[in-house]
């Protein structure tokens, strides 16, 4: 996935948090915050990718996915504070503070990285 982000990003010239911006907004509507994290990072299967305890915003790259519980919830870490997620089914995608999502919820859980390792 990273090789496919450097490649589209060199030739949009974009970053990686614009890229992921720009994909997530233009997404289609209608689906839940999984798969709209499935369709943004192009990544099926989430549970293959390399994983670690959620600690802090500290140790977050751009383009790390965040999970909650058992699945509860998904977002996509886009650098900044903030991270992209669809709210509820068939919201339309928004960026958010971590810090705010974290006032509404607890902390993730999981951290899936889509770094190259």
């Amino acid at each position: 996935m990273k090789l496919l982000f450097e490649n589209w990003r060199g030739y949009l010239n974009e970053s990686m948090r614009d890229s992921l911006i720009k994909t997530g907004k233009s997404a289609c509507g209608y689906m839940n915050c999984k798969l709209f994290v499935q369709t943004v990072t192009g990544i099926p299967k989430l549970s293959d990718l390399p994983s670690r305890p959620f600690t802090s915003e500290d140790n977050l790259e751009v383009g790390d996915i965040l999970k909650w519980g058992t699945g509860l919830h998904y977002a996509i870490w886009i650098g900044e504070g903030e991270v992209m997620e669809v709210e509820e089914w068939g919201a339309e995608a928004r960026t958010i503070a971590l810090d705010n999502l974290l006032d509404e919820m607890d902390p993730p859980d999981t951290i899936y990285s889509t770094a190259k390792g």
